[in-house]
């Protein structure tokens, strides 16, 4: 071990060694006499010392116990904070909905970081669901996330904020288990108190509803039937052994079905079964299976969770449909009739988990994850990096470059960038963009600017013409009949001929003069499809209100908590929805143009493809282009109807898309008129209207005094005026094409069912 490791706390709440804990105690003894140096920690919610402590101590390893007793027991988050300053723990890890609940207050207080580890949600009860919904929400506050497979994340797929910071390590097949060894399965049946003929069935897990053993209960008559020499083996403990109990008794499965309880010895028993059952109604990657593949076991599992990562079907196991005993019989019926399918499926498994699922694999990803957010280099550990964004290849400038034609050792020819520029009556500000476009520190014939020009009525087309007339650059003035932004977008990508599509707008500021070398030098080192910016509103030239606005709509009331277009400071991958503006050329092969019905969002629609179909975005500051807000209330308003139309245009075509906080503005609009017209009616449901009323009003107030404190007191008066014709108009406007639709969807209909009156012909009664 180094003279100076870096300290990390691993903390989970656990009344046994299970999975996670395994998990946990392998890989803190896996990383002794390096440069980091794992603790174990757990709470005391038991009289005796938590097992995973134990076992801890017993391995050399150093832990720690929170003494504070209760579910959550206030006193635990200043118990924590108070060790981790103490002992100088440089990372907090936290496992569980508990450990990720204290571990996010206190590391606040601790100044220390926090990976949250997600494992999956039960259900189990009313309780643990109230827990597991809590848990949620402090997910949000911890630096990075991390899950345990890629179905866990794509829970997180909505949260656009929450993207950046997740990050997938599956679990890992322990070394407790010899994958390499060869080992006598009727031997173990034997060692075990079983025949050497028995066929053996076994479930492992905790015995709980959503691990589903009551189908494989249900499934053992007609196995029973047509196997007669079989037993099935429900390894394991928790409140639902007495409900087992009774269901087996009550199909007089008692020489049949087998409860041992909980057994540390897991290898063993899976060295014993012919085939595991997996029979559970969510999981995210089961250690069970994990152990089963490693000695050679088959396996018949459900396909849920993250459950299809590590079985894939008829490969390395049985996929069946979950809730379904018949299902899970006929899967375990075939592999146990099939000896060539049981041996084929076992050793496929077990190269799979030895490759796929090494704790060597395990290990590299997570060190990965504690360098990136300790802001450690790679080669070594305990050297800290000089920056916390990557190292991009650099462009030579213009003053030490080779010819045009030469190629760069780091990121090979340039490539041609095509900057496409969808603009109507932008003569005011268009120069300016060009300018500074043309004062660009990047080859002038490595990119060029198309300008896709929406009819304009005043001299925009002149400017065009004026710059592109003196210009080393070319510069194309294109027609947009359509006028909008989406069909202008698609005119200009169609006339391009740049390997990167960059969209600018034809009213911004562009504070970089390395824009476009940033921008190819951040598509070659991510390798990335999409690249996002950082838009914030804080322009040059900014009256009063429009700050005030800038100001309103950076905050989470004023736009949101899932989106990063306002971050100037996350640099990673990310979600591309509200930010994404700059794609390679293949992107528009991949998921075709932009969607010309759109006269707002068409950027979030095509985005939401994007990011849909796979391909990878990325953000950075170094991308920042400024933008100016709306000038007034009314212009404001008019702004907002536009995007709450796109949104209803958006999930009414993605109907995947929708979230709940898209209803949010329509709702609160149509409750503001509902109430006011009840409290005309009645003062009790004045009373009843009022309250919530209050409530909005005095949130208003809160974000609008802390405008006030950071950028002063005049910005405490226009903030009440500001959020609530943000939130009002985005509701008028969903709710407004809403209605359009409805009509037109009846006038059509009318139509249709008028024309179809009028034409039908008169049907003669036979001869």
């Amino acid at each position: 071990m180094a003279s100076n490791p870096i300290r990390i706390l691993h903390l989970i709440a656990s009344n046994f060694v299970g999975g996670p804990e395994k998990q946990i105690l392998h890989h803190a003894l896996d990383l002794q006499n390096s440069d980091f140096e794992v603790w174990v920690g757990s709470f005391r919610d038991r009289p005796e010392k938590a097992a995973i402590l134990q076992q801890a101590e017993e391995s050399g390893l150093r832990t720690y116990e929170s003494l504070s007793s209760g579910r959550f027991d206030p006193r635990a988050v200043f118990e924590l904070a108070s060790f981790l300053k103490r002992q100088k723990i440089q990372l907090l890890c936290t496992h569980g909905f508990k450990a990720n609940t204290v571990g996010a207050l206190a590391k606040n207080v601790a100044g220390v970081p926090q990976i949250a580890f997600c494992r999956g949600w039960t259900a189990e009860t009313p309780r643990v669901r109230a827990y597991e919904a809590l848990e949620r929400r402090f997910l949000a506050l911890a630096d990075r996330i991390i899950c345990v497979s890629e179905a866990q994340a794509e829970y997180f797929s909505t949260k656009h904020l929450l993207q950046p910071r997740i990050s997938v390590v599956h679990n890992a097949m322990l070394d407790s288990i010899d994958t390499g060894a060869e080992f006598d399965r009727e031997a173990a049946k034997t060692e075990l108190g079983f025949s050497p003929t028995t066929l053996l069935i076994g479930a492992v897990g905790r015995l709980s509803v959503e691990k589903g053993q009551r189908y494989l209960v249900e499934a053992a008559p007609g196995l029973v039937r047509e196997f007669k020499d079989l037993k099935i083996v429900l390894l394991g403990e928790g409140r639902e052994r007495a409900s087992l109990e009774s269901q087996i008794k009550q199909l007089s499965l008692e020489n049949v079905v087998v409860l041992p309880g909980f057994h540390t010895n897991v290898a063993r028993w899976m060295q014993a079964f012919d085939v595991l059952a997996n029979c559970s109604l969510t999981e995210g990657i089961p250690n069970a299976i994990l152990e089963a593949l490693a000695v050679g076991t088959p396996v018949v599992a459900t396909a849920v969770g993250g459950v299809p990562e590590l079985i894939k079907d008829r490969e390395t196991g049985l996929l069946v449909a979950p809730g379904s005993s018949e299902a899970l019989a006929h899967g375990l019926a075939k592999v146990l009739r099939d000896s060539s399918l049981a041996s084929k499926l076992g050793q496929a498994g077990r190269d799979w988990v030895r490759t796929r699922f090494s704790a060597s694999v395990q290990r590299e990803s997570l060190l990965e994850a504690y360098r990136q957010i300790l802001g450690l280099s790679d080669a070594s550990p305990g050297v800290p990096k000089a920056s916390a964004t990557p190292d991009l290849p650099e462009i030579p400038s213009p003053s030490s470059r080779a010819p045009t034609n030469s190629k760069s050792p780091e990121i090979g020819p340039l490539p041609l960038i095509s900057v496409v520029i969808p603009v109507r009556n932008e003569e005011a500000h268009l120069g300016a963009v060009l300018e500074s476009l043309l004062a660009q520190d990047y080859p002038r014939d490595r990119f060029e600017i198309l300008v896709a020009d929406g009819d304009s009525t005043d001299g925009t087309p002149r400017v065009v013409e004026k710059f592109a007339s003196g210009s080393a650059t070319r510069i194309k003035l294109l027609s947009n009949a359509r006028r909008w932004s989406s069909a202008g977008r698609n005119v200009g990508v169609r006339h391009s001929s740049g390997d990167l599509i960059v969209f600018i707008d034809g009213h911004c500021y562009i504070p970089s003069k390395t824009l476009l070398r940033d921008t190819a030098a951040t598509f070659e080192k991510t390798g990335a499809d999409c690249l996002c910016r950082p838009q914030p509103l804080n322009m040059e030239g900014n009256s009063f209100f429009q700050d005030a606005v800038a100001q309103a709509r950076a905050t989470t009331l004023g736009h949101g908590r899932d989106s990063t277009i306002y971050d100037t400071q996350f640099e990673g991958p990310v979600n591309p929805c509200s930010a994404g503006a700059m794609y390679r050329r293949t992107v528009f092969e991949r998921v075709g143009y932009y969607d010309e019905s759109f006269d707002a969002a068409e950027d979030v629609e095509f985005n939401y493809r994007v990011f849909k179909s796979g391909l990878i975005s990325y953000i950075s500051p170094r991308l920042e282009i400024r933008y100016q807000p709306r000038a007034s209330l009314g212009a404001l308003w008019r702004q907002m109807m536009r995007y709450g139309r796109g949104r209803f245009r958006l999930i009414r075509k993605h109907h995947e898309a929708f979230s709940f906080s898209q209803l949010v503005p329509a709702a609160f609009l149509l409750w503001l008129v509902a109430g006011i017209i009840a409290s005309l009616v009645s003062r009790p449901l004045s009373l009843v209207f009022g309250v919530p009323l209050a409530i909005y009003v005095a949130v208003v107030l809160y974000f609008s005094l802390g405008m006030g404190r950071r950028y002063g007191v005049a910005h405490l008066l226009v903030g009440p005026l500001i959020y609530p014709t943000i939130h009002l108009g985005l509701g008028a406007g969903f709710l407004a094409e809403a209605l359009q639709i409805g009509v037109n969807k009846n006038r059509s209909e009318t139509k249709v069912s008028s024309t179809t009156s009028e034409k039908a012909p008169t049907l003669e009664p036979p001869s």
